[in-house]
C-alpha cells in the first residue's frame, strides 16, 4: 500500500524467506485508508487512486529482498477511465516490476478489463489471473443457481475464452522476460538464490 511513501512495508519483509522452496507470486493492490475519500474494506479497485501510488508499491516490492518471482498487479489507472494515453504508466509499471507480471481485474467490468489487458500486453505483461471480471455478472443472479450456472457456462465461459485468446496472441511468455537475458529462462538454479540475480532493465 502506498501513499506519500510505502506503508506497512516492515510487515512484508521476510516474505521471500517463507517461500524459499516454491514460486512466490505476489499480489499487490493499493487500498484506501480511513482518511481517504473512497475508503472501503471491500476487495475492489480504489476509486480515484493515484498512478504514483501503484508504481511506488511495485518499485518497493521489486527489491530482491522480498523474493517475488511473479507479480499479480492492478491497473496503474482506474479501469473505468483508461485510454490509450495511459500506455506510459503500464510501460513504467512493467519496467519497475523487473520480472514477469500478470494482471488482476480488481472487480473491473468485462469491457474495462479487456481495455486494461490490451495496454498491459503492449507493455510486456504475461497474462492474467482474474475472477470477478469473469464470473461476477453470473453471481448477480444469486440465489437463483439455475441462472448462475447458465451464465457461467454461457457468457462467463465465452468471455474467458475471448480474453484467453487475446492473451495467447499478445502476452509475453514469462520465460522470455528480459530479466532472464537473451536466451530466456532455462532455470539452471538448484535453490532460491536465483531471486537475488534479477538483472536491471534499462
Amino acid at each position: 500500500q502506498a501513499e506519500d511513501g510505502i506503508r506497512d512495508v516492515e510487515r512484508s519483509r521476510g516474505l521471500g524467506d517463507v517461500y524459499k522452496r516454491q514460486l512466490f507470486l505476489f499480489e499487490l493492490l493499493v487500498y484506501p485508508l480511513s482518511k481517504d475519500k473512497h475508503q472501503t474494506k471491500d476487495y475492489v479497485e480504489m476509486k480515484n487512486k493515484k498512478t504514483e501510488h501503484v508504481l511506488k508499491s511495485v518499485e518497493e516490492f521489486s527489491n530482491h529482498k522480498y523474493g517475488v518471482d511473479v507479480f499479480k498487479l492492478e491497473s496503474p489507472v482506474n479501469a473505468s477511465e483508461i485510454s490509450n494515453n495511459d500506455i506510459n504508466a503500464f510501460n513504467e509499471m512493467g519496467k519497475l516490476a523487473g520480472r514477469p507480471w500478470v494482471m488482476l481485474s480488481a472487480g473491473a467490468g468485462k469491457e474495462e478489463f479487456k481495455n486494461v489487458l490490451e495496454l498491459a500486453f503492449k507493455a510486456g505483461c504475461s497474462g492474467f489471473l482474474a475472477g470477478r471480471a469473469i464470473w461476477l455478472d453470473a453471481f448477480l443472479n444469486y440465489p437463483n443457481w439455475d441462472i448462475i450456472k447458465q451464465q457461467l457456462l454461457g457468457p462467463s465461459n465465452d468471455y474467458l475464452k475471448e480474453i484467453g485468446k487475446i492473451a495467447d496472441n499478445n502476452a509475453l511468455a514469462w520465460n522470455e522476460h528480459k530479466c532472464y537475458g537473451k536466451s530466456g529462462s532455462s532455470f539452471p538454479f538448484n535453490n532460491y538464490e536465483f531471486r537475488t540475480q534479477y538483472r536491471e532493465i534499462n
